[in-house]
């Protein structure tokens, strides 16, 4: 799938990470969402507590989210508390974002799905969008900005079973 160029920066900056192995992005405009319609099908993957706060979504408001698989090793775990720490840290600042969790129901039919389903997501939620058809980009773009910053000041390299900071380079 191709995605505007903010989003494929946002999704290249994620899948350097350790343990990453797909990022899917999504947008859902909020603005006509319902809470009685949370429990359809088309809904599933919605925050819906979130939207249940607000009783349906806020005018010209979006939600943009990450899907992100992870392998299961001790390099993904770490990779996701440096997220879910990123995420913290720019929730704490004003930006209107959040990192849960998604499982999918453990069988459906005879085909089970426990074990392959779980993927992280990072929600992005942007109103005003009527007066900015581009802010959401931008805050995910600036998102994707600050996440390499994090990276590049903290230097660690949690490659492999250990947790390292990187030598500075001449």
């Amino acid at each position: 799938m191709s995605y505007p160029p903010q989003i494929e920066s946002l999704c290249s900056v994620l899948q350097e990470l350790p343990g990453i192995i797909k990022v899917d992005a999504s947008h859902t405009p909020l603005h006509d969402i319902k809470v009685k319609d949370m429990s359809l099908v088309p809904y599933g993957d919605l925050p819906h507590a979130a939207i249940r706060r607000t009783d349906g979504g806020l005018a010209a408001e979006a939600l943009g989210q990450l899907f992100i698989t992870f392998s299961p090793t001790l390099e993904s775990w770490r990779t996701l508390e440096f997220l879910s720490w990123q995420v913290r840290d720019w929730s704490r600042s004003g930006h209107n974002v959040q990192i849960r969790t998604r499982g999918l129901p453990p069988m459906v039919g005879e085909t089970i799905q426990l074990g392959s389903s779980l993927r992280v997501v990072i929600e992005f939620f942007v109103a005003g969008l009527d007066s900015d058809p581009q802010r959401l980009l931008r805050e995910m773009d600036q998102f994707a900005t600050d996440l390499g910053r994090s990276l590049r000041l903290y230097g660690l390299d949690w490659h492999g079973s250990s947790v390292k900071k990187r030598e500075k380079s001449a």
